[in-house]
C-alpha cells in the first residue's frame, strides 16, 4: 500500500467576476466584492487549486512493528491560471495511475478530497478509484486522528508542536492566496504548500511510530 500526503492552497477562481458567486456571497454576508471573492476559495464551485503538494511516506517494517519511515517528494505545483490547475489535477491522477494509494493529509476528510473530486469533475475527469475510495471508505485524517477520540480540533501547527517537528512555516489564510494569486507571487505558495505537506508527512510519519494510527 502507498501513503500520499497530499495538501493543497485554495483561491478564487480566474474570472469568478463573471460567475454567480458575489450575489451568493453577499447573501451570506460579505460587505464588498473583494472581501467575497478573498474568501471563494474555500468553495470549490467558485475556487481553485492554486498550490498542490505531495509526499510519499514509507515504512520500514518488521515482524509487524514499524521500525521507522522515511518521506519521498512526489509533486509540487503551483497555479494562477485555469489551464495550469487542470495540467496540475492531470499530473496527480498520472502520480497514482495503477498504485494502490491511501491519502493522508491535515483535514483531508472535510475539506481535501472533496475539494480534488469536485476540481476534476469541473475539468471533465472521471473520478479514479482511488479518490472514489478515499471519499466513500476515507482517507487518513491526521486532525481527527490527533484528538485521540477526543472533540479537540488540532491546527497542523499545534500538532507539530506536540511531537517536536519543527514547522517553519509562515501563518496564511484563503484571503492571502487570492492576494498572492493577483499578484503572481508563486514562490510564496509552491513554499508554503510544500512546506504544509512536508510538516503533515512528518506528523503522521510519528503518529504511526507511535502506535495512534494503525498501517
Amino acid at each position: 500500500m502507498d501513503y500520499l500526503v497530499l495538501d493543497i492552497s485554495t483561491s478564487a477562481q480566474v474570472g469568478i467576476e463573471d460567475s454567480p458567486y458575489l450575489s451568493w456571497a453577499c447573501k451570506k454576508g460579505a460587505k464588498t466584492p473583494e472581501e467575497a471573492y478573498s474568501k471563494a476559495g474555500l468553495h470549490a464551485e467558485y475556487g481553485m487549486v492554486c498550490g498542490l503538494s505531495a509526499f510519499w511516506v514509507k515504512f520500514k517494517i518488521k515482524n509487524d512493528e514499524v521500525l521507522s519511515y522515511e518521506v519521498e517528494p512526489a509533486m509540487t505545483s503551483t497555479c494562477i491560471t485555469l489551464e495550469r490547475e487542470e495540467e496540475t489535477l492531470r499530473e496527480l491522477l498520472r502520480l497514482i495511475y495503477g498504485k494502490q494509494v491511501i491519502f493522508v493529509g491535515q483535514n483531508s476528510k472535510k475539506f481535501i478530497i472533496p475539494f480534488l473530486a469536485k476540481r476534476l469533475l469541473s475539468y471533465g475527469f472521471k473520478i479514479p478509484e482511488q479518490i472514489y475510495s478515499a471519499i466513500h471508505s476515507g482517507s487518513i485524517d491526521i486532525m481527527e486522528e490527533l484528538a485521540c477520540g477526543g472533540v479537540s480540533v488540532m491546527s497542523l501547527r499545534s500538532s507539530a508542536w506536540l511531537l517536536g517537528i519543527n514547522d517553519p512555516r509562515s501563518s496564511m489564510r484563503v484571503p492571502d492566496f487570492y492576494e498572492l494569486c493577483n499578484r503572481g507571487q508563486t514562490k510564496e505558495i509552491e513554499i508554503f504548500t510544500e512546506t504544509n505537506a512536508r510538516v503533515a508527512a512528518a506528523v503522521f510519519g510519528n503518529c504511526v511510530l507511535g502506535n495512534l494510527i494503525k498501517l
